[in-house]
């Protein structure tokens, strides 16, 4: 009897590891944009441990799908959707998976993740099948919007699996659906008529569909208008942060710090709205955003927030990743304070969060001593990135070795700075190997001429 035709049993505690594995893994995929540690080398590593776990379940078949499920029950994760989605389209169990989906509609916010990184990981034939029921009028809401945010990423050659025309989603009256559609907007094949829709959507009611709009704009003839209406719109999540709390607050802050970031990206060195903006924004958000512009006239403002404990070690961070030179090295730290990490019954603060993280305890007096004498005027007026101006070929040396937070900074100003390439962190190792040697045949042929 040859191997292949030999039957083997299927061991529950195995399944249980390997669907529960393959869940982790997944998640640790997904939150590495923010990891100030987490490289290129620990992406690949990490995606070919969570395709062997996949591996494993859809050897098992049913059983596999049913540990998924019950792993799913249990922990009610984005990773564990994942696994369930990604497994029961691989093996053909459409009933299964409609009544998964169907139970995701009672908490889409928390899901919606698992749903689109599954739609990406197939291949494209079951992806395009996916995506043209899950944005048929009858679909749920948390489908469309999958379908749509994953239409966002996989790009033009996805668009014709929508099951509707583009207009249908931007008129619908779910506004999660509408703020989709805006992400999904710039891949139509007519770009006019993505830019009247996305137009009429800077003005909707709703603030998120007004925001990714806006976003949507940003690389665009309605560039102007795009960014005032952003500004808008991180002034009034500023107002719902503030008075929010628990994943409320949570929302509003992931929201302000992605749409800071943008923002800060295609504002003009010097623009004159920037200083006001900084000083109504959350400390955080507004670190985040100095960071993002790049602008070293603002490495005052992040030796300012040092003296905040609520975000020294992050401000510490900023002005380090900004100008290149690695606090720790020199000798510009103070010991840290374990209470700050170790306490068990203490809440968990973003504080603490940088403590584990592992960021160190800046000395504020060594890097005013220093920044007197020191006016970092060689980069002023550029954009930086450690020390470095902001250019295709310091973008490329990043996405091939730095961690990965400071990665998705360097993906971030490649994309909004032309169209012919779209980098994202967040897409398999062989689809970003595949842009980053494009990147450097594109260097290349510059360095030639």
């Amino acid at each position: 009897m040859k191997m292949h035709d030999r039957e083997f049993p299927v061991i529950g505690p195995i399944l249980v590891r390997h669907a529960d594995d393959a869940a982790f893994y997944w998640s640790q995929l997904d939150s590495a944009s923010r990891s100030y540690h987490w490289r290129f080398d620990d992406q690949i590593r990490t995606e070919n441990l969570l395709a062997a776990h996949l591996d494993g379940l859809a050897i098992a078949g049913l059983p596999g799908f049913q540990h998924c499920v019950s792993m799913f029950d249990r922990w009610k994760k984005s990773g564990n959707l994942f696994t369930c989605v990604l497994l029961a389209s691989k093996l053909g169990l459409t009933d299964p998976l409609d009544t998964l989906v169907e139970r995701v509609q009672n908490q889409p916010d928390g899901m919606v993740r698992g749903l689109v990184s599954a739609l990406l990981h197939l291949p494209e034939d079951q992806a395009i099948g996916l995506i043209s029921k899950w944005s048929a009028r009858p679909a749920k809401p948390v489908q469309k919007v999958a379908a749509l945010r994953a239409i966002a990423l996989r790009g033009a050659g996805s668009h014709s699996a929508l099951a509707c025309k583009l207009s249908a989603y931007f008129e619908d009256a779910n506004t999660h659906i509408r703020a989709a559609a805006c992400r999904a907007a710039l891949t139509h094949e007519d770009h006019a008529v993505a830019l009247d829709l996305l137009g009429i959507a800077m003005l909707d009611d709703d603030l998120q569909v007004r925001a990714e709009a806006s976003i949507a704009c940003l690389n665009t003839d309605l560039k102007a208008q795009a960014v005032a209406v952003l500004a808008a719109c991180l002034l009034e999540q500023t107002a719902e942060f503030d008075k929010s709390s628990g994943w409320f607050r949570q929302q509003a802050s992931r929201r302000l710090e992605r749409w800071a970031r943008y923002l800060a990206h295609v504002l003009p060195i010097g623009a004159p709205q920037l200083p006001d903006l900084l000083n109504l924004l959350p400390t955080r958000i507004a670190l985040t955003m100095v960071l993002a512009h790049g602008d070293l006239a603002y490495l005052p403002f992040a030796l300012d927030k040092i003296r905040d404990p609520s975000v020294s070690r992050y401000a510490g961070w900023v002005w380090q990743t900004l100008t290149g030179m690695e606090l720790a090295r020199m000798g510009w730290t103070v010991s840290d304070d374990d209470s700050v990490s170790l306490a068990p019954s203490g809440p968990v603060t973003q504080a603490r969060l940088d403590a584990d993280n592992g960021l160190p305890e800046p000395n504020h007096a060594a890097l005013a001593a220093y920044m007197a004498t020191q006016p970092f005027s060689r980069l002023r007026g550029v954009r930086v990135l450690l020390g470095q101006q902001r250019d295709l070929a310091s973008a490329l040396a990043l996405l091939k070795d730095a961690p990965q937070c400071i990665r998705a900074l360097a993906a971030h100003t490649l994309n909004l700075s032309q169209s012919w390439l779209i980098f994202n962190v967040r897409a398999s190792t062989a689809e970003q190997i595949i842009a980053m040697d494009a990147l450097d045949e594109i260097i290349s042929r510059g360095t030639e001429k």
